[in-house]
């Protein structure tokens, strides 16, 4: 045992526990050393308990090589060294983490000291904070167990894993980092039951292809996307809380894939849910209000717009209940679902009713309107259940489209040009002749269907 020492200024890691080793650190001060605070290496094994680790040249605790260590109720805060580098006079600090568990390094953090099935390394009830770096790395096939522990304002991410780690993260407070949990690489963590609240940019990053599960977490308040995912990242997202956030609840984008079923997200300032340039999301069974988006989704009281959709952005909206947003949405709002141009949606099998002024709002190649059995008559109120703009793209199938103040549907083609009554109706009975090959009988614009514009295909 190595109870009540200050270990400091060492030329290597203050304390090194090998293979065979198993020793108790406890009330222990390590600091100011040239490598790693504390580090288990070939299989080392252990505890350390109620220590202060801060401020070595390497990571303050780094686990390697299949050791499997428990620590318990530690401070493990900023560890910074500082280089000059080229064309610079002065010193920069340079990036250490508080924690670093690598090459099927174990170990284990838990507030109840309760060891994890298969022996793997437990870090519990732990205060890691105030990195210059992120505050704990998992990399390299390693599966540690984060319990309980307090990871706070690190400059760069919470808890970064990559290359490979799943660790196991359960009823961790993380908080006013940069990034509370950051997933790349391979990288497949289990995060279950933690609250991420009140990050720079937002609780979540998955992108290079990390994925993992995250499942019951509570994610608030954070500055930028609660949720981002993008660069083939492709996460599990089942049953969290995700609100309050300045800017959006969810964000998936530029090849971003992942599975979204079972949260509520809610009360951002922005969209609740925002998909775009050619993200392919599943999106199901949500509870999605004060701005949103998605299938099988409860989806209202909206004050902007309920479903956005953008930037070649080609989701599948289907069965949702859209209702009571202030805009866009599709019960009782100005408009329901706006696209975006060049978003190419499949729209099908929605309710979309008494909007205020339009149920689907496409801009320029927005979706192809094809036909759709449950179109309803209009309401006299002067606006539109369905708006498709030039060069259309997409499909609305099977919708119940109705109560629309001014029609149901409205098909547009580009800004009107000046033209003589002639050519007005030879442009005009080419429309008719283009729709009628689509099945499509376009009837006169008091009859439910406007037809505004040039032809333009």
């Amino acid at each position: 045992m190595l109870e009540g020492n200050a270990i400091y200024a060492n030329a290597q890691a203050g304390v090194a526990v090998e293979s065979g080793a198993a020793p108790t650190l406890r009330r222990n001060v390590v600091y100011d050393g040239l490598q790693s605070g504390v580090l288990y290496f070939d299989g080392g094994m252990g505890t350390m308990e109620g220590n202060e680790v801060y401020n070595n040249m390497d990571a303050g605790v780094q686990i390697v090589e299949s050791s499997d260590p428990t620590l318990l109720r530690n401070t493990l805060r900023e560890q910074r060294r500082e280089e000059v580098k080229e064309g610079h006079s002065k010193p920069s600090a340079v990036e250490v983490a508080c924690v670093w568990v690598h090459s099927s390094g174990r170990g284990a953090l838990t507030a109840a000291g309760v060891r994890a099935p298969l022996a793997r390394s437990t870090l519990t009830d732990n205060d890691i904070r105030d990195s210059f770096h992120h505050g704990v790395v998992v990399g390299q096939d390693a599966a540690p167990l984060l319990q309980a522990n307090r990871v706070h304002n690190n400059r760069r991410t919470g808890v970064f894993v990559q290359d490979g780690g799943a660790p196991t993260l359960l009823e961790n407070d993380i908080f006013r980092n940069t990034v509370g949990v950051e997933a790349v690489d391979d990288a497949a963590p289990v995060v279950r039951g933690n609250t991420l609240h009140r990050h720079k940019l937002g609780g979540v990053w998955v992108h290079k292809g990390g994925g993992g599960t995250y499942e019951g977490n509570e994610m608030r308040e954070n500055g930028k996307a609660a949720v981002r995912v993008w660069d083939h990242g492709n996460p599990v997202l089942k049953g969290n809380s995700v609100w309050g956030g300045r800017t959006v609840g969810l964000l998936v984008y530029e090849f971003g894939k992942g599975h979204y079923v079972g949260n509520e997200i809610h009360s951002h300032r922005s969209w609740n849910i925002e998909v775009k340039r050619n993200a392919f999301p599943l999106i199901e069974r949500n509870k999605i209000h004060s701005s949103a988006y998605g299938g099988d989704n409860e989806i209202y009281a909206n004050t902007g717009i309920g479903v956005s959709i953008g930037d070649d952005g080609s989701p599948l909206v289907e069965g949702n209940h859209i209702h009571t947003g202030h805009t866009a949405a599709v019960y009782g709002n100005k408009d329901g679902i706006v696209i975006r141009e060049g978003g190419a949606p499949r729209v099908e099998g929605n309710t979309i009713r008494g909007q205020s002024r339009r149920g689907v709002l496409a801009t320029a190649r927005g979706p192809r309107l094809l036909p759709a059995p449950s179109l309803q008559a209009s309401a006299a109120r002067r606006c539109v259940g369905v708006f498709v703009t030039a060069r259309g793209q997409g499909a609305v199938l099977r919708n119940a489209i109705s109560d629309s103040g001014l029609c149901n549907v409205e098909v547009r083609g580009e800004e009107r040009r000046a033209a003589e009554p002639e050519a007005e109706a030879s442009e005009l009975n080419k429309k008719k002749a283009a729709y009628a090959s689509l099945g499509m009988l376009v009837p006169l614009s008091t009859d439910g269907v406007v037809i505004a514009g040039a032809l333009t295909d």
